[in-house]
């Protein structure tokens, strides 16, 4: 009876680790399909800063994703859309540009505007831009195709007229990045295995087969 318990509480400890290793994993993996740079997720809501004023943000693939909404990692290159909705009614009266630029210079995910500013051929280097225009109704919607994987930095720039102040937003991010609901399969049918596992060390073959 004692190699029994033995046994049994070594199983129930395994099982119960790599439950938690799973969740661990889990938990590193979620912040990807949701936030990081310049978006932040705000009560459940994606928003990004241009200084002190801000702006809901969302991206859809909708030819691949349907109607998945993501704060800036894309999973697929494909046609993405872009939308920036002003949270403050200020940014309406001003022109806004929008530019999307290859990481040419290997910054990564923590680019900022300085980073922008240091590359040589910022024109070249760009693969998509929105020349300022005044968004009276509030929203943007950028709708461009990306032909290859890797990483990008969007800006976004308010221009105050009136102050020649500009208002400025950079959000890193990638494309043909993997999705974390992506890997959720491949965690279930992990979850799935180790039951399975745990069912059959315990006897539960021999007891099936006794019941039949």
């Amino acid at each position: 009876m004692r190699h029994l318990i033995t046994k049994t509480s070594r199983r129930d400890y395994l099982l119960s680790y790599l439950q938690k290793t799973i969740i661990i994993i889990c938990g590193f993996l979620s912040p990807y399909a949701f936030s990081h740079g310049g978006v932040k997720l705000i009560n459940d809501v994606c928003v990004i800063s241009l200084g002190n004023l801000s702006a809901h943000f969302a991206a859809y693939q909708p030819e691949t994703r349907q109607s998945r909404e993501y704060c800036e990692d894309l999973p697929d290159v494909a046609n993405s859309i872009f939308v920036i909705d002003f949270m403050h009614d200020i940014l309406s009266t001003m022109p806004v540009d929008f530019r999307i630029v290859r990481d040419v210079q290997n910054v990564g995910l923590a680019a900022t505007w300085e980073d922008i500013q240091a590359i040589p051929d910022l024109h070249a280097a760009s693969v998509y831009y929105a020349e300022p225009t005044q968004y009276i109704n509030g929203s943007m919607n950028i709708d461009y195709t990306f032909n290859s994987t890797g990483t990008y930095i969007g800006v976004i720039a308010a221009h105050d007229i009136s102050s020649a102040k500009v208002y400025r937003a950079v959000f890193p991010f990638r494309v043909g990045a993997k999705d974390f609901w992506d890997y959720l399969p491949y965690f279930i049918a992990l979850l799935i295995a180790l039951e399975a596992f745990y069912w059959m060390s315990g006897g539960g073959v021999s007891k099936f087969v006794k019941k039949k």
